[in-house]
């Protein structure tokens, strides 16, 4: 969602200064600091501030922002303390209330050194919203921030990098539980993830300044989409200029859960969502004031000429209602309290209204329809308007609600399916129960060892996680958590899959389409986690999967058809430990059953005693082989393998070749095959600063079952990213 600004808003932007003025960036212009320093960031960075919509090039988050920059790095490529706050007061001085800056010093997601940035006699530092890139260094923050000063910096919003799949990018600094210290102590909200969300960094479209248009990574390009969205906050409601601590919480407050439930280490308070932030943080707390009313500043009235959640929700409701709404093109203002101010919403009634502008006293609101269908969703009890209310603590019974979409495929997808893997989750903190639902990838949604993070581990054909929950991913999934004990966890949950047999290609369409009735397969899971010590859980689960037309994924047509369909139990075990120096490691081992359910009317069945098959997986992450932020991962796996069992295949057939008598003749298939293993090494390492990754790697296949026997296949590649 982008909206349209309507003032002149000035962005403060502290970084490189361009050669030229890109004529994308329409309201760029330089305030100060050094020149003669160009390496295209800083342009970049702009660009997805106030880029243009023209059709053209890169869109911005707030295209009609004026971004005033200045430069505070020398002909080194380096910038001092004494230089950063200068820039600081400049900008501030030109009306800029929010400020993104990409620096910092390497190893650090804060340091010391910007309380005097946050807090400089030079201007009013709680005045100005800072965002500021975390670093690329892929650092968990573990020393403390002494900070100069009785008041920590609320106006401070943090920002790392997560990749396509909403997974935190290897080179993002990250949080940790370190804390801003005031007078030596450390208090809760003091820890540096309340002020820390994370944002789109990998491979990221940004105007080259030269007319064109690159990718480029880093969390230097995650910060200006945050400061965009603030840029958006501060142009609908003005007078949040003056508020720059409810404009930080107001981004924190709506954004996405990632990660474990609630403000975490890792995302923080998870991923920015533009829409959320302007969007009520709670539609619970809005307030409908009457024509008639009286107030006071805080917005309390008199003689009760209000409407409250529950008299809006009750009007809802109401028979014939939103009929009547909808006929006469309805809406109403709503009040929602924030901190020591308050914001409006316009929210129609009338989906009529959608897309067209309200004018009041010169100013225009255009009418949202996320307003209105986030307010009906909310009424009708679904939940869907609080998908981003959170709050950083809960009291028992709260719930957090999130909700997520992910790209899956760009190669193909099935008919009637899209390539998203997208997500509902509910949580409460307090008594530890997380219960989610979603469509896409079930195995590795409801598989509980989430140390295991490739797709290709819970592929039946790739991993060795737990692979029968594969052969019923891809549709509609959902699972709950909950906590028994101290250190242990309930798991439950159910996957399907439907397969028509059509791929289709998002560009080319229909790329294969198989004569075959469609596959469906339903799988069931319960399992128990226990944390026997500080980093090290086991696992035990067992799963169920029942494939109506199937066997272990596989199907025939005609009398060579499995229409009876297949059952198999499976038991699996696991763990993973974190231990000391920065290794991870992880197993997980898989025991399966597979027996007919009604082959007995069936040509092809399986015959007696059934299959027997097996799967595992090992594998270890080891940070700083040879550098301090490096990391390689190992893995060993025996994808799903048939140890015994074989099928049988019945047919008609001459029995006396002298006399022409038929009979019935058994043929048996025995599907004990090879073996097949995959052993895999993945490398990843900043270079240049952190401005750039390498990673390579390298497959060995061994048995490949499209292959003959005893055969192997070895595949390597490498790449190189870059990114500031």
């Amino acid at each position: 969602m982008i909206l349209r600004i309507r003032h002149n808003l000035i962005v403060g932007l502290l970084d490189f200064a361009p050669s030229k003025l890109d004529d994308s960036i329409q309201h760029l212009k330089l305030v100060g600091g050094y020149k003669g320093v160009d390496n295209g960031h800083g342009a970049a960075v702009a660009s997805l501030i106030s880029a243009q919509h023209d059709g053209q090039g890169i869109m911005g988050i707030a295209p009609n922002a004026t971004v005033d920059l200045y430069n505070p790095f020398d002909s080194t490529g380096t910038a001092s303390w004494s230089d950063v706050q200068q820039g600081v007061a400049t900008l501030y001085a030109k009306g800029a209330r929010v400020i993104n800056m990409s620096l910092g010093i390497p190893g650090w997601t804060l340091s010391t050194e910007w309380a005097k940035v946050t807090a400089s006699s030079a201007f009013d530092g709680h005045k100005i919203v800072f965002v500021k890139a975390a670093g690329n260094e892929g650092v968990m923050q573990t020393s403390d921030i002494p900070w100069s000063g009785s008041q920590v910096p609320d106006n401070l919003i943090i920002v790392g990098s997560v990749g396509p799949s909403g997974t935190i990018s290897s080179f993002s600094n990250t949080p940790g539980e370190a804390c801003i210290l005031v007078n030596a102590t450390c208090s809760e909200e003091n820890k540096l993830k309340y002020r820390f969300v994370v944002a789109p960094g990998e491979l990221i479209l940004v105007s080259d300044n030269n007319g064109g248009v690159t990718r480029l990574t880093g969390t230097s390009f995650a910060a200006p989409l945050v400061t965009g969205a603030v840029a958006l906050l501060q142009t609908r409601w003005p007078w949040l200029q003056d508020h720059a601590k409810e404009t930080v919480q107001i981004i924190l407050r709506s954004a996405r859960d990632l990660g474990a439930p609630g403000v975490d280490p890792v995302y923080g308070w998870g991923m920015l969502d533009v829409e959320a932030s302007q969007s009520p943080l709670n539609f619970n707390n809005l307030v409908v004031y009457q024509p008639a009313y009286r107030y006071d500043t805080n917005f309390k009235t008199a003689d009760g000429m209000t409407w409250t959640a529950a008299n809006l929700k009750t009007a809802i409701l109401s028979s014939g209602q939103l009929n009547l709404w909808q006929q006469q093109k309805a809406f109403i203002v709503a009040f929602e309290t924030i901190g020591d101010t308050y914001r409006d919403f316009a929210i129609p009634l009338s989906s009529a209204l959608i897309g067209k502008t309200l004018t009041i006293n010169g100013f225009e609101n255009p009418f949202q329809s996320y307003l209105y269908q986030r307010m009906i969703d909310w009424a009708g009890g679904s939940g869907f308007s609080d998908v981003n209310t959170r709050s950083a603590q809960l009291s028992e019974g709260d719930w957090e609600l999130s909700m997520a979409a992910t790209t899956t495929s760009s190669t193909g997808v099935r008919r009637g399916e899209g390539p998203f893997h997208s997500e509902f989750v509910a949580a409460n903190r307090a008594s530890g129960t997380v219960l989610r639902m979603g469509e896409g990838s079930g195995a590795r949604a409801l598989a509980s060892q989430s140390a295991f993070s490739l797709n290709s581990d819970f592929d039946p054909s790739t991993g060795g996680v737990n692979p029968v929950l594969g052969f019923a991913s891809g549709g509609a999934y959902a699972s709950g958590s909950f906590t028994i004990g101290e250190r242990t966890h309930l798991n439950i949950g159910f996957t399907q899959q439907s397969d028509n047999h059509t791929l289709i290609d998002p560009a080319n369409g229909v790329l294969r389409n198989l004569p075959l009735s469609p596959y469906e397969a339903v799988a069931s899971v319960i399992g128990i986690d226990y944390g026997i010590a500080d980093g090290i859980t086991l696992n035990a689960s067992y799963t169920r999967l029942n494939e109506a037309s199937g066997l272990l994924g596989g199907q025939g047509s005609g009398v060579l058809g499995l229409s009876g369909g297949s059952r198999t139990d499976a038991l699996t075990w696991g763990a993973t430990a974190a231990l000391p120096d920065g290794i991870e490691l992880m197993a997980s081992a898989t025991f399966a059953h597979t027996n007919a359910t009604h082959f007995e009317h069936s040509a092809l069945g399986i015959s007696d005693g059934g299959l027997t098959s097996t799967a595992y997986e090992i594998a270890a992450l080891k940070r700083g082989i040879f550098g301090r932020f490096d990391q390689l991962r190992f893995s060993f796996a025996q994808p799903l393998h048939v140890e015994s069992g074989a099928l049988e295949y019945q047919s008609l057939q001459v029995v006396d070749r002298n006399t022409g008598e038929l009979g019935g003749v058994t043929q048996k298939w025995d599907l004990a095959g090879d073996r097949e293993y995959r052993a895999e090494a993945i490398y990843t390492a900043p270079v240049l600063d952190g401005r750039a990754e390498v990673s390579g790697f390298a497959l060995l296949d061994l048995n490949p079952p499209a292959l003959s026997a005893k055969s192997q296949i070895l595949t390597v590649g490498a790449q190189i990213r870059f990114g500031l």
